[in-house]
């Protein structure tokens, strides 16, 4: 996935009804990559306590879930529908800070 993601980053990034995919598939290859056991035994190692690692896996899983509802609402054209997914990915992040 990383490398699908370094291959394709300047053509997505250059074409803006791209970029809301590629940061999609980044939000998901970055809660993927938090996921392996090496990479949080690496962090926990450095000092980063393990709830800090799995606040942050699990605010950008909820990210790139709510990137993808905003990419499959946008293309409807319909601006309240996106503040709505807006309005609530930021409620549920919030919400799940407090938890």
């Amino acid at each position: 996935m990383w490398f699908a993601l370094v291959l394709r980053a300047r053509p997505a990034l250059r074409q803006p009804h791209r970029r809301g995919l590629w940061l999609t598939v980044l939000a998901a290859a970055i809660a993927i990559t938090l996921f392996q056991p090496g990479v949080v035994g690496r962090l926990t190692h450095a000092a980063v306590e393990l709830h800090t690692v799995a606040l942050t896996r699990n605010l950008i899983g909820v990210l790139g879930a709510g990137l993808v509802l905003l990419f499959l609402v946008d293309s409807t054209r319909v601006r309240s529908l996106r503040l709505t997914v807006t309005a609530g990915l930021t409620t549920v992040r919030g919400a799940l800070v407090d938890l």
